[in-house]
């Protein structure tokens, strides 16, 4: 799947839209959100964080139709909490129950659903169990495709030992994407969308990937090397800079 990151700040281009880089881990990410909705399945994409998964699901919901998104969060992991989450992606108004707004849910979909509406439901690892089965619920009765997005812990409930919990979730789960790391490839897409191009920069850069942060700390030598470079090739020097003033420390 494939990320999008937006290297630009918004203010700085007057409004304009983000520069947009889509790197070869964005692209799967396009790709099985695209397979869910064809097939009107379930799909899942999990993996470690910095690989870009909210990027590319922002990114997707801003330019194709009938998606919408909702960001699960640990304030909001109840059954109450989600609901409302989800009613509130679909602009539907929120009724005051669980049960009536399971069934408001159910009627935007059998009214509103059309070929390619598709609901991303991203950091799914915050749900508990009843959470998961009740999207399952809502989307065996409605057909509406959904696909859920999160980190590690996302993936073992769906594959591990506890897979077994989830049957009818599992199984109705046909697309998936496993990410387990940033690649080298994405940090090289990334760099010279930003306008590093010196192989020793690049090298430099992919040493990083393997950290917690991942594209999304590269994301930000990039930024401020840009800063320091000024309008040339963005370099090795200009990088150990950034680095050194995000991190406190060259590597």
């Amino acid at each position: 799947m494939s990320e999008v990151i937006d290297l630009v700040n918004p203010d700085e281009r007057s409004g304009e839209t983000p520069a947009l880089c889509q790197t070869p881990t964005a692209t799967d990410i396009v790709q099985v959100i695209d397979l869910a909705r064809q097939l009107r399945s379930l799909g899942s994409i999990v993996g470690a964080p910095g690989t870009g998964k909210t990027s590319a699901l922002l990114w997707y919901k801003e330019n194709r139709p009938g998606v919408h998104y909702a960001l699960m969060n640990p304030a909001q992991s109840t059954m109450t909490g989600m609901l409302t989450l989800v009613c509130q992606s679909l602009g539907i108004m929120c009724p005051p129950c669980c049960r009536d707004m399971h069934d408001a849910i159910r009627r935007w979909a059998e009214w509103s659903l059309a070929p390619e509406r598709v609901l991303l439901i991203d950091e799914a690892q915050h749900l508990n169990d009843q959470c998961l089965d009740e999207l399952r619920c809502i989307y065996d009765q409605t057909g509406l495709p959904l696909v859920f997005s999160g980190n590690e812990s996302l993936r073992d409930r769906f594959n591990g030992a506890r897979a077994a919990a989830f049957a009818q979730l599992t199984s109705r789960i046909v697309p998936r994407l496993d990410l387990k790391a940033p690649t080298a490839a994405d940090v090289r897409v990334l760099a010279r969308h930003a306008g590093a191009h010196e192989p020793k920069a690049l090298a430099y850069l992919e040493k990083w990937i393997g950290g917690t942060a991942g594209l999304r700390q590269v994301a930000s030598f990039l930024s401020l090397g840009r800063k320091v470079a000024g309008s040339g090739d963005i370099r090795l020097s200009h990088l150990k800079q950034a680095v050194a003033a995000i991190t406190g420390a060259a590597r």
